[in-house]
């Protein structure tokens, strides 16, 4: 009796061994600095410097996704197996994508972005020994799973036809730092609800729209809006045809956004096709700054 008790220990500790042998190893990039009078970065680092075990190894130097790129692919922190959870913290929006550039001094993470990069193979996916199917690419930043394709895009980017899972949140995900009931500072990481409506034509937010709007929101909720401007300018159809339908550039530069074409008002003039809008989101006024900066920026 003993005897067996023995062997089933020692088979037990073996596979003790051989699954923490082979776990494994997570990463987050924070792939930002704050500007002035901010601290999302900051406090995201903090949080995760704080939960070592969800975070994995910290990555605060990387600035491109070409630079998570290289991480990932050259990292010995990677160990003997392909990377667990790949993280990536930024700034980003359910219209814009991430606001990282691909390569440093180059475009924005948008869906165009994103598919011209494809397009012009200049972004190698990683091998199968780095990212596989049983990797998972986090992606920490606001909306964007009401983007699924421009997810299709980044896993795409990163693993080509590798079907590595991606995960990311359909609210607003900010952190900040707040003092606890002991008085120490703390970094938080929350994720608000938003909603948002799209306005053909509209040029600004008015206060009969925001009055309006605001009545579709929850009675009490301390709620703010802010106003994103969506100008398309192009070169016309040919002669004989009209509208967006029409133009393959116009149409390109609505799917960038997320948007269908009739969500736009459209003129031609002096041979350009001008599309516009006003995206407006509600949310909890405690991020509306953070919401207003981010629609300031191009």
């Amino acid at each position: 009796m003993r005897y067996a008790l023995r062997v089933a220990f020692v088979a037990f500790a073996l596979s003790l061994a051989g699954a923490a042998a082979a776990a494994r190893a997570d990463v987050t990039f924070i792939l930002a600095d704050d500007n002035p009078g901010h601290a999302f970065f900051a406090a995201a680092r903090d949080y995760y410097a704080a939960r070592p075990a969800e975070a994995g190894v910290l990555v605060t130097t990387a600035r491109t996704l070409a630079d998570v790129r290289e991480f990932l692919r050259r990292s010995p922190l990677r160990g003997g197996q392909p990377w667990g959870r790949v993280r990536l913290v930024a700034h980003g929006s359910q219209w814009q994508g991430l606001r990282v550039p691909v390569f440093a001094a180059g475009e924005l993470a948008s869906l165009q972005t994103l598919e011209g990069t494809l397009a012009r193979d200049e972004f190698p996916p990683l091998p199968a020994d780095v990212l596989d199917r049983g990797s998972r690419l986090v992606v920490d930043s606001c909306g964007l799973a009401r983007r699924p394709r421009w997810l299709r895009r980044l896993t795409e980017l990163f693993a080509g036809n590798t079907p590595v899972t991606v995960e990311a949140s359909a609210g607003y995900v900010w952190f900040r730092r707040l003092r606890d009931a002991d008085g120490e500072l703390r970094s938080r990481r929350e994720e608000l609800p938003y909603r948002a409506v799209v306005i053909a034509g509209a040029q600004s937010l008015d206060e009969s729209m925001r009055a309006r709007l605001r009545g579709n929101w929850p009675a009490g909720s301390a709620v703010e809006f802010v106003a994103v401007p969506v100008r398309i300018d192009v070169p016309a159809p040919a002669v004989g045809e009209a509208g967006p339908s029409a133009s393959p550039e116009a149409q390109a530069a609505v799917r960038n956004y997320g948007l269908r074409s009739g969500q736009l008002q459209w003129h031609s003039e002096a041979g350009r096709l001008r599309g516009a809008a006003l995206i407006v989101v509600a949310a909890a006024d405690v991020v509306a700054e953070d919401l207003r900066e981010l629609a300031a920026a191009p």
